[in-house]
């Protein structure tokens, strides 16, 4: 799968990317949101993890606008936020993890909601 990694923290982006590449994954790594929105007018991609507290363009706010414009493409929030998973659900996330997350955790989310792909 082609993954879009939207994270502003260099230990995390180092993270993610080993994992998915490990799981034989293409990813794209930005670290706003606003970046985001132009990787996707730019790629196809068939899922995203997203970050909730970035500069620029938070993960909420880039979530909002890619719903808004009608994005279908999975989007799982990413945070250290756990109060903040009924918030992501409202606004069109998919799912949640929670930092730090385990390589088990990102296959159940890739499973769960690529089932199609």
């Amino acid at each position: 799968m082609k993954i879009l990694i939207v994270e502003d923290n260099p230990s995390f982006q180092k993270i993610m990317e080993k994992i998915l590449g490990k799981m034989g994954h293409q990813t794209i790594l930005v670290d706003n949101g606003q970046l985001a929105i132009e990787a996707l007018f730019q790629n196809t991609f068939d899922f995203i993890f997203m970050d909730l507290e970035m500069p620029i363009k938070n993960g909420f706010e880039t979530t909002q606008e890619l719903v808004g414009l009608g994005c279908e493409v999975p989007i799982v929030a990413i945070t250290s936020q756990e109060i903040a998973k009924e918030e992501c659900f409202k606004i069109g996330m998919v799912d949640f993890i929670t930092k730090p997350f385990t390589k088990d955790q990102i296959q159940r989310v890739l499973n769960q909601w690529t089932q199609d792909l």
